[in-house]
């Protein structure tokens, strides 16, 4: 009688977080391949007991494929375990490396076969578990006298741990940034970054006089509030930092201890990465979040080139990043009752592995991590519009949350800004001041309306005049005579080049505006 076994999945994404783990533990995929070859040996030596013949077999020509065998191959039917390192699940290179794996050993004349199990890391989809039925039931009519098991994800765990040999394999995951002395050195530079940004004089001002600070110009932004699912923060008059400082208390009772995520989208240049700065300075002067421990991530450093982001285990790549403690457990219980801030999805959604419904697959894990480990963290993220969610949907993001968008500047908030400037000595040109009050023209006004864009039409005197077209405006904004004096003085390239660089970089922004508006 042929058993078919099926394993139910009731812990997944404890399954999931223990392999990922393991890939980290072991350095990478290559060391983590190894290392599961061991642990799938020595679970099997400790099923069958000191006494049976279980062997593992050194990669080698004519070796048939088998990976761990039990009894005297040659003198009595075996007990074949196929281990395959598949991370990233059972798609059609692997049923093909199955198969080939699955015939080459059944075509051997130099053994009996008695049971052949397959053992690999994750658990299966349902698509996934509907080939494995059909193609192990095709096989078993072939070879009736063979029983084909698969032995994967939360399955093997518990049987790992049943066996007592999970500590050696799965724990004592430490983290390389961390240094008992040093501890919080990165996390610490990282806020100081963001108030030196916000502290600083702004990038055009470095050589002239007077010297505007960042700080000198900052207005706080007008926002609507898109959705919010707790009731106590769905008042859109409150100064934007004053709703974070309400945010930041709220202890999750009054929603049925559930604690909201609070997204902030804004457009490029709108002042996200502004605001989150003074928060950070305002967090350092004592003047809000007393008592609550901030920490930012600037999302963009996470990823250097080629790497992937950890999608089944977002929190992972904080630990990493932030290096506060030595081990992962820990790291979760010291992010309890602090803000985290997460600045640009925007950037980290480039990522390959972070496409289409991958981001809202993010969020999910990343929110559900942190209640497996009763982890009260209030998640803050930025972002530019249309980024966090495929197709601005919403209802994928299974938790509580608030979604926070920030306005264009208004008419007024424009004359507010211009009141400022000039109080700060930055002199803005009558005829300047009315083509930015007064624009009529709808798609002007999206380039003209954010912080950053008034800044550069000021500072360089960027006439708007009424009988520009959209190129044109742009293109002073943002082409070559505007950037060039400060691209000059850094980088020094050639005059040419300098041409060429920007010709081809102001046609690709000016294509990508109607995409990011």
């Amino acid at each position: 009688m042929i058993v078919i076994e099926v394993y139910v999945i009731e812990e997944e994404d404890m399954a999931i977080l223990d392999w990922d783990n393991f890939e980290r533990i072991h350095g990478g995929v290559g060391g983590a391949w190894k290392a599961f070859e061991n642990v799938c040996f020595e679970l099997v030596r400790k099923k069958y007991g000191k006494e049976s013949n279980v062997k593992k077999v050194r990669p080698f020509m004519g070796d048939h494929g088998i990976d761990i065998y039990v009894n005297h191959i040659g003198v009595e039917p075996i007990h074949i375990y196929q281990c395959k390192y598949f991370q990233n699940g059972v798609g059609k290179s692997q049923q093909n490396q199955i198969r080939e794996s699955f015939s080459t050993i059944m075509s051997s004349e130099d053994y009996e076969v008695s049971s052949w199990t397959l053992m690999f890391p994750q658990d299966m989809t349902f698509e996934e578990n509907i080939w494995w039925c059909k193609w192990k039931t095709k096989m078993n009519k072939r070879m009736p006298n063979v029983e084909i098991s698969c032995l994967c994800g939360q399955a093997l765990i518990q049987e790992i741990q049943d066996y007592g040999i999970y500590d050696k394999y799965f724990s004592g995951f430490t983290n390389d940034k961390y240094n008992d002395v040093e501890k919080k050195e990165n996390a610490a530079s990282v806020i100081d970054s963001y108030i030196k940004n916000y502290t600083s004089v702004m990038f055009l001002q470095e050589e002239d006089e007077p010297q505007i600070k960042l700080m000198d110009l900052y207005i706080s932004p007008e926002y609507e509030i898109f959705l919010s699912e707790v009731e106590k923060l769905d008042d859109p008059n409150l100064d934007l930092t004053e709703y974070v400082e309400i945010f930041a208390n709220d202890d999750g009772k009054s929603n049925q201890n559930t604690l909201p995520v609070l997204f902030i989208e804004g457009h490029a240049g709108i002042g996200k990465t502004t605001f989150i700065s003074k928060v950070a300075h305002d967090v350092q002067e004592g003047k809000i979040l007393a008592g609550i421990k901030l920490y930012i991530i600037c999302l963009r450093d996470l990823v250097p080139s080629g790497k992937r982001i950890n999608l089944l285990n977002p929190w992972m790549d904080f630990y990493e990043y932030l290096g506060i403690c030595p081990s992962f457990e820990e790291f979760m219980i010291e992010m309890n009752g602090t803000v985290l801030i997460l600045e640009g999805f925007d950037e980290l959604s480039m990522i390959d592995n972070i496409q289409n419904e991958n981001k809202s697959t993010y969020f999910n894990k990343l929110y559900h991590i942190m209640s497996q480990y009763k982890c009260n963290c209030h998640l803050i993220v930025t972002s530019r519009p249309d980024y966090l969610v495929e197709d601005n949907d919403w209802s994928k993001i299974t938790f509580c949350k608030i979604i926070i968008k920030i306005k264009l500047l208004s008419k007024e908030k424009k004359l507010e800004w211009i009141h400022m400037a000039e109080q700060k000595g930055l002199r803005v040109r009558k005829g300047i001041k009315n083509d930015i009050v007064n624009s009529q023209k709808e798609d002007i006004n999206v380039i003209i309306s954010t912080p950053f864009t008034l800044y550069l039409i000021v500072h360089n005197n960027i006439e708007l005049g009424t009988s520009y077209e959209l190129w044109d405006i742009y293109f002073k904004i943002f082409g070559i005579e505007t950037a060039k004096k400060n691209y000059d003085r850094i980088a020094h390239p050639s005059e040419i080049l300098v041409d060429f660089i920007f010709d081809i970089t102001r046609e690709i922004a000016f294509l990508c505006l109607p995409i990011i508006n």
